[in-house]
């Protein structure tokens, strides 16, 4: 299960406001929008390559500090 709550993150402009989003285990999801929409921005927080500014990512039970190898 991947549950994200309240995901923040900004660069120079707001890019990710308030994220809520769950997935259940053995989903398969697709992600689709705009350009500079958030797409890339949002998949490098869930793989541990970016950090919030705020909220959570839960994977597993366990809240998202886990390096990207541990993710795999």
């Amino acid at each position: 299960m991947i549950a994200i709550r309240g995901l923040r993150k900004s660069f120079t402009q707001p890019v990710l406001q308030g994220v809520d989003l769950s997935i259940p285990p053995g989903c398969l999801y697709g992600l689709i929008g705009p350009a500079a929409s958030g797409k890339s921005v949002l998949l490098k927080h869930i793989v541990g390559l970016m950090r919030p500014d705020k909220g959570s990512i839960v994977i597993d039970g366990q809240i998202g500090r886990a390096s990207c190898r541990e993710r795999v």
